[in-house]
């Protein structure tokens, strides 16, 4: 049969019994009010008030710590569940486990408790190919947000099982070598990679970044070299050089320095390059534990790739 969204909302929410009923079944279509869940191919109509998050893909209520993500991966949907069932939901905390069929997929829906302090809801469905994953939390008591967040749960549309490259979603693109540095993810509009190949295994990483706001002060010198010795968490910070560069059409900063990390403790190369616009300054910083001369340079042969996207 087909179910609206309403009894969904009401399956499993503080009954603590488990379901073997797979004739349950949720089909969706594209509304004028659904969203595409940035990073993903996932459509939903989000809670009313709700905001976008910067550090996961999803949406959130800050007043009451409210939380929605969105998961789309190149995995098969059985695997995703089995992980959940034998490793991250704990049979004591499970309130109910209802399977059922998502727009066509092969799905599951489960409700558990997450210690004192939330109550969650997972809802999985997919194919041999593609999982997509969404998590509700909420606080226990809260019944009125619990509806919320089920009520867009149940609104899902998978638009296409082909997994969009996260990067672009940033206003701003670099070129590497995929033997040095692989993409490691989106966050806060931050692109992230880190070390690959021979370098997978070594504290190789490197960060690009827009910063809010324009530097309008007459010595950027001065602007760069304190956000090198104040904001990346690195101690006995000795600047080995300072020079002009224009990349993109902007002028900037570059920096070579070495400091130990706070993070390992460990002596570590720091490049950093600062590129000043009138929309907002960005931000280029890589860090390595090894090989200094390669990895100067390699981070320098990245630096000059960037590009905003006009």
């Amino acid at each position: 049969m087909v179910i609206s969204i309403a009894v969904l909302s009401a399956i499993g929410v503080g009954c603590g019994r488990i379901s073997d009923d797979k004739s349950l079944s949720l089909n969706n279509e594209k509304s004028d009010k659904h969203i595409k869940v940035r990073g993903t191919n996932i459509l939903v109509v989000p809670p009313d008030n709700f905001s976008e998050a910067n550090i996961f893909q999803g949406y959130y209520d800050f007043s009451t710590t409210t939380t929605l993500k969105f998961f789309q991966d190149r995995e098969p949907v059985q695997k995703k569940i089995k992980k959940y069932d034998e490793v991250l939901i704990s049979p004591k905390d499970l309130i109910s486990r209802q399977p059922m069929t998502v727009n066509g997929y092969d799905g599951l829906y489960i409700v558990a408790r997450d210690g004192e302090s939330y109550k969650k809801h997972f809802l999985f469905f997919g194919d041999d190919d593609v999982t997509v994953t969404v998590i509700g939390q909420h606080l226990p008591s809260d019944s009125v947000m619990e509806k919320r967040i089920t009520t867009a749960m149940f609104s899902v549309v998978l638009q296409d099982e082909a997994i969009p490259d996260p990067r672009d979603d940033a206003d701003f693109k670099i070129e590497t070598d995929d033997d040095q540095l692989t993409f490691d993810r989106l966050l806060n509009g931050m692109l992230l990679y880190k070390g690959a190949g021979q370098n997978s295994s070594s504290d190789l990483a490197l960060v690009v970044a827009r910063r809010i706001g324009a530097t309008n002060a007459a010595d950027r010198q001065a602007v760069v070299e304190r956000y090198l010795n104040t904001e990346l968490y690195h101690q006995h910070i000795q600047i080995k050089r300072t020079s002009p560069v224009d990349i993109d059409g902007m002028p900037g900063y570059e920096i070579i320095a070495e400091g130990v990390s706070d993070g390992n403790n460990k002596n570590e190369l720091m490049y950093l390059v600062m590129l000043f616009d009138q929309e907002g300054d960005y931000v280029i910083y890589g860090t390595a534990t090894e090989k200094f001369k390669e990895n100067e340079a390699m981070f320098q042969e990245v630096a000059g790739t960037f590009q905003r996207k006009k």
